[in-house]
């Protein structure tokens, strides 16, 4: 069997996009990890640093909710 990697980034932006529209603020690392169902928030920490490179989103480092969605929504839905 051919090992297979899921690639969760529309996962993550879609979740994070979510997350901002119904509460105001973005969501923690681990609230990403249990919505995507992601196994660490090492693996979280990847996908924002794909979604960052690509402009999508921006981080602010050692911040807890240091997230902001800086794409277009044009762009965000084509990653949904």
């Amino acid at each position: 069997m051919a090992n297979v990697r899921r690639d969760y980034r529309g996962e993550v932006l879609g979740f994070v996009e979510r997350f901002v529209t119904d509460n105001g603020y973005p969501p923690t690392m681990d609230e990403i990890r249990e919505s995507v169902g992601l196994c660490s928030k090492s693996h979280v920490g990847y996908y924002l640093d794909v979604l960052e490179e690509e402009g999508l989103v921006k981080r602010k480092p050692r911040t807890p909710r240091g997230l902001r969605l800086i794409g277009s929504s044009e762009e965000i839905a084509e990653w949904q």
